[in-house]
């Protein structure tokens, strides 16, 4: 097949970080590419307000997403299909073919599906017995429980992210979780914000009370 028949070199559905990423390593090895993403760039970044570990002396997740976007947007070698979203993706053995919501078909001989991930929730997972309809909020919009303790289900990295980019923050965090994320517990364990309760099964009630069932099959009311 002739490159002819494709209308770009790589397809990448998703504009946060990872998206943006992608696109910029093409460019700078020379190829063409279109950018799909519904909303803003690097969206996410935006509800970070404060950063210490990334380059290029960025302190603020606005302003590390302002960056990529004036640099994604400065690129000839990239088409940003912005407000819109992917409806159908086939992949082929020579080619990948993205449809967009507006009926356009997109194909090209390589794609990145960069659309990030979602909170889990209790019923996606095996350790947490919840009851049907319960659906816990993300923890970046704990912003107004400043001076409260809240449960965090599991261990995973956006916990070090909020801590980092709330240093000041008055919220203590309950965080339960398996042995499965032991290791992502790291670099919270030593924050005097944090308490870790490591858990076999959590149960939580519609009241808000939450049962832990510990390693050691010992259960205690959280």
């Amino acid at each position: 097949m002739g490159d002819t028949l494709y209308d770009t070199d790589l397809l990448v559905i998703g504009g946060g970080p990872a998206g943006c990423a992608a696109v910029r390593t093409a460019a700078g090895v020379g190829m063409r590419s279109v950018l799909v993403e519904p909303d803003r760039l690097c969206r996410n970044l935006y509800r970070i307000p404060a950063l210490d570990n990334v380059l290029g002396g960025h302190t603020s997740g606005p302003a590390l997403a302002d960056a990529v976007a004036a640099e994604i947007r400065g690129t000839d070698l990239c088409r940003v299909e912005l407000g819109r979203y992917a409806s159908e993706i086939r992949a082929y053995e020579d080619r990948v073919t993205v449809t967009l919501d507006s009926g356009a078909r997109l194909t090209a001989p390589y794609a990145v599906v960069a659309t990030g991930v979602g909170p889990l929730q209790p019923r996606d997972v095996d350790w947490i017995t919840a009851p049907d309809g319960l659906t816990p909020s993300p923890l970046w919009q704990a912003e107004a429980a400043e001076g409260r303790t809240l449960l965090v289900l599991g261990g995973d990295r956006p916990i070090g992210t909020f801590l980092r980019a709330h240093p000041d923050t008055g919220i203590r965090l309950l965080v339960a979780y398996p042995a499965a994320d032991a290791y992502k517990t790291e670099e919270i364990r030593e924050d005097p914000r944090v308490t870790l309760v490591p858990v076999a099964h959590l149960t939580l009630a519609d009241d808000g009370a939450a049962e832990a069932t510990g390693p050691d099959g010992v259960r205690h009311r959280l």
